[in-house]
């Protein structure tokens, strides 16, 4: 689990700047940003809102 867990953390970025699909960059802001918190809802916010609100993956 722990290396599937780190895979992710490093693969997904980099596959991220390989392609321009949306869900998978959407997928990564996510991913990253739960891997890396360990508190609540009020610390994961701010972090999406800085990830997904300029890259322009809140417009659907």
């Amino acid at each position: 689990m722990l290396i599937s867990f780190l895979a992710l953390l490093i693969l997904l970025p980099l596959a991220r700047k390989l392609t321009d699909s949306h869900w998978l960059a959407l997928f990564d802001s996510f991913y990253r940003t739960g891997a890396l918190v360990f508190g609540g809802g009020h610390v994961v916010l701010p972090l999406l809102q800085a990830e997904v609100v300029p890259a322009g993956l809140a417009d659907g």
